[in-house]
């Protein structure tokens, strides 16, 4: 399968969005702390990035796809 490639300005703006949602609907304060417990991927990224954009702190915890090796081979 193809995986789609992403250049640092589409992540960036990817970014942008997803901070003005939590923005707008969660209002989210610079210090607070995020989990992020999600399966590895760019919405795994641009969640990283957006919580530390806003200057929380972040436990990273991405989930491991069980099927990912079975897909790869």
């Amino acid at each position: 399968g193809s995986e789609k490639s992403w250049s640092y300005g589409e992540i960036d703006q990817l970014v942008q969005r997803q901070v003005g949602v939590w923005l707008q609907e969660l209002k989210p304060k610079s210090g607070a702390t995020a989990a992020l417990t999600m399966p590895y991927g760019i919405e795994f990224i641009v969640a990283l990035l957006g919580a530390l954009r806003l200057g929380m702190k972040v436990i990273a915890l991405p989930q491991h796809d069980p099927f990912l090796s079975i897909r790869q081979r």
